[in-house]
């Protein structure tokens, strides 16, 4: 009998299993394409966190409630993204190891939720303003991107098909030739007219 009222007692004061492996606080990076952007992670409405620079980690009270992050960058349009919480799967082992005690526990400290461990926001350049005008350095170089664009989706669909270095040679190349196309671009406007504006690269 004394036996059996130790074991309970020691149940009794085991700590919430998701709270043990994970806690009531995570970090998530983030990450934006280009990077070097200021971002601002909301819940609800309310700033939780900054990041000053891009890519840069934030740290969160887990939340049944999603996080909203927006970032901006001189030069591109804003770029945002939703981090939708998720049931932590150590929260089953909660209930086997920490019973309704431990649960109820999780529960109050939203340990039993969790975000994604990273986020990447794609930011969009503003001289896609000029994407119509073809006869201007912005407008070529809008049009290199959109081109380039459809290329990488063609590539990474067809990427199930072909082994991964493949794949990844695929991509690299049309990446460097988006580089090399907007390059000979900028050099251009540049021998044309020293004093004008480009789009930066």
């Amino acid at each position: 009998m004394k036996r059996l009222l130790v074991v309970a007692l020691a149940a009794l004061g085991l700590p919430a299993c998701s709270t043990i492996t994970a806690g009531p606080s995570q970090a998530i990076l983030v990450a934006t394409d280009p990077p070097g952007a200021r971002c601002e992670v909301k819940r609800r409405g309310v700033v939780i966190g900054t990041i000053e620079q891009t890519p840069g980690t934030v740290a969160v009270r887990k939340s049944p409630y999603d996080i909203a992050i927006e970032c901006t960058r001189p030069g591109y349009y804003p770029g945002a993204a939703v981090v939708e919480r998720r049931f932590d799967d150590t929260t089953l082992g909660n209930m086997l190891i920490g019973g309704l005690i431990g649960l109820t526990v999780d529960a109050s400290t939203g340990a039993w939720n969790e975000y994604p461990r990273s986020v990447r926001i794609r930011m969009r350049p503003r001289f896609q303003d000029f994407a119509a005008d073809t006869t201007t350095p912005a407008g070529r170089i809008a049009a290199v991107e959109r081109r380039t664009e459809a290329q990488l989706l063609a590539a990474r669909r067809g990427c199930a098909r072909q082994s991964a270095e493949a794949c990844i040679a695929r991509i690299e190349a049309i990446e460097n030739r988006r580089t090399i196309e907007r390059e000979v671009i900028v050099a251009q406007q540049r021998l044309a007219d020293p004093s004008s504006a480009v789009p930066p690269l």
